[in-house]
């Protein structure tokens, strides 16, 4: 006879689910103490963060200020009434989680980089902190076409990744695609040549008109129209500043058309 046969013979059912019960209960306390500790040792030896990481009512700050992009991406969120939002390239998932916590809005992150991901994660989840989430993918234009559609998309200090590698061509296939997935709005900022300290610089396109007026025409040219400019904040390195801007799509179901047509092209 085994043991936990033997157990269910001698004990009581009632008992038995009153005991597995609080098991259960210890269990799911210990848990979020567990993370807590994986989250603080890996937050000590991993470098620092870009983005804020809160849990267990600390608040470690990242190296990029946040308070005045947050300012206006909030009063962006309420102006437009969002219900859902997608921030592409969100490193830990901050404003993710400002938006669901702040205004019950359904968050999803997109980001690359593991340890970003793991610190949004394992802190949303030491936290249990619902409606926002963070998933691995490299983006294209083809694949951001296979992207749920959202009221708000920010696309956030991206684009100037995908101008390095693809050249001012390939991050406008790329804005074109985002077009698609943005119901009401884009919030949008990207690094340039000002920023002298980035190894990237000497790629950014030349802006003689001025940061601002480059975007404007860079998101009209992607399918964005009503674009306007909510200020400007420190760069990463203080250096300079990076303009924030927000736009409305043109015609979501025409540039939807022309990316996968755009994405086809290329393929060919």
């Amino acid at each position: 006879m085994t043991q936990k046969r033997a157990v269910r013979m001698l004990v009581p059912e009632r008992l038995r689910r009153a005991v597995y019960e609080r098991l259960g209960a210890r269990q799911r306390r210990l848990r979020p103490l567990r993370l807590s500790n994986v989250l603080e040792n890996h937050l000590r030896y991993e470098g620092e963060l870009y983005e804020p990481v809160r849990y267990s009512d600390r608040l470690r700050e990242g190296k990029r200020d946040w308070t005045q992009r947050w300012s206006m991406i909030s009063r962006v969120l309420q102006q437009y009434d969002a219900g859902s939002i997608l921030d592409i390239g969100c490193a830990e998932g901050w404003f993710l989680r400002r938006a669901a916590e702040e205004f019950g809005c359904f968050a999803l992150g997109i980001e690359i980089d593991d340890r970003r991901l793991f610190r949004g994660e394992v802190s949303r989840l030491v936290d249990e902190s619902e409606c926002h989430a963070i998933m691995k993918a490299k983006l294209t234009p083809a694949s951001i076409l296979r992207l749920p559609t959202v009221d708000v998309v920010l696309c956030l200090s991206v684009v100037h990744h995908v101008v390095r590698a693809e050249g001012v061509e390939g991050g406008r296939a790329f804005l074109r695609s985002v077009a698609t997935r943005a119901r009401k709005a884009l919030v949008f900022e990207m690094g340039c040549r000002e920023e002298h300290e980035m190894s990237w610089k000497e790629i950014m396109p030349e802006m003689p008109e001025g940061q601002d007026r480059f975007m404007i025409e860079y998101l009209r040219s992607a399918g964005f129209h009503n674009v306007r400019v909510l200020g400007a904040t420190p760069s990463l390195r203080h250096e300079a500043t990076r303009s924030l801007l927000v736009a409305e799509p043109c015609d979501r179901q025409l540039a939807s058309r022309e990316a996968e047509a755009q994405t086809v092209t290329e393929k060919l």
